[in-house]
């Protein structure tokens, strides 16, 4: 594999989402000749402007608003010559309108406190919709201090890194309720076993904070989120590798080397991973 600057990568980056994308261009800002490799067809990861020829009017499916604090956000957008503009306002479901499916059943919004599938105990909990269900109890235990963004890095919080099912467990909520109000819109990591409950007290407070500060609204890049990934990508040195996908990890002595699913062989001399870590669970590490 070689760059547009000529040469073979001393790194490989696996991952061109924005993390990916941002290692690799610091990296090449510090003399690396990086390949970024990428699983999928797109370059993104979890900002994803549709097409018009997806769906009209290009929504954003993943990431859709840049938060006021979202620093290294801003200052790239604004170093790469990115338009900002006001995010484009989210549509709710009205309860009226709303419908839960579970376990194959419909069920009105109407019905859900008494019907046979609510897998809630208490009837206060009974009552809550299941899709805001995990907010309202973070909420209620979150004990970190208000306005205090860097209080979930003291050790005195550290308790609090355990498992958002481990957490609601210790709370009295019942596993199957876990499942359903949890595991099916976890927002950030992949499963309820897997995401620290301390995250979610650090993002309420942010959101808290951010929402008080009285400063403007979210905003959004010009023509749709996926152009910030775009342009990150543009000013690499060389083309990201797309459809790479990577079944095998070995490290020899002197470099190491990405198996992909159609026997490609990449090497180079370090190897960077910014994909979460449960993707890497199909993976042959050697």
């Amino acid at each position: 594999v070689a760059n547009r600057a000529g040469g073979k990568p001393d790194v490989l980056v696996i991952g061109a989402g924005l993390s990916g994308l941002n290692a690799a261009n610091l990296l090449e800002s510090q003399g690396y000749r990086v390949q970024v490799v990428e699983g999928t067809d797109r370059i993104g990861g979890r900002i994803y402007t549709a097409r018009d020829s997806e769906v009209p009017g290009h929504p954003e499916i993943g990431g859709s608003g840049i938060g006021n604090s979202y620093a290294r956000i801003l200052d790239t957008a604004s170093r790469l010559g990115l338009e900002l503009v006001p995010e484009r306002l989210r549509t709710t479901a009205a309860p009226e309108d709303m419908m839960y499916h579970v376990f194959g059943e419909g069920i009105l919004a109407e019905d859900w406190p008494g019907h046979a599938l609510n897998p809630f105990q208490n009837k206060k909990d009974r009552a809550i919709p299941p899709n805001i269900y995990q907010f309202i109890k973070y909420a209620q235990h979150n004990p970190l201090p208000k306005n205090d963004l860097q209080a979930w890095q003291r050790a005195e919080f550290s308790s609090y890194d355990v498992s958002v099912f481990d957490f609601l467990k210790g709370v009295g909520v019942p596993e199957a309720a876990i499942n359903l109000a949890a595991g099916t819109n976890m927002s950030y990591g992949t499963h309820v076993h897997d995401l620290s409950v301390l995250m979610w007290f650090a993002i309420a407070n942010w959101l808290r904070t951010d929402q008080e500060s009285g400063t403007s609204a979210p905003r959004a890049i010009s023509g749709g989120n996926q152009r910030l990934p775009e342009a990150m990508a543009a000013q690499l040195k060389s083309e990201v590798l797309l459809s790479r996908h990577i079944v095998g990890i070995r490290s020899r002595k002197d470099a190491v080397e990405l198996h992909t699913k159609d026997d490609q062989v990449l090497r180079a001399r370090y190897c960077l991973c910014t994909v979460p870590f449960s993707a890497l669970r199909h993976i042959r590490l050697d």
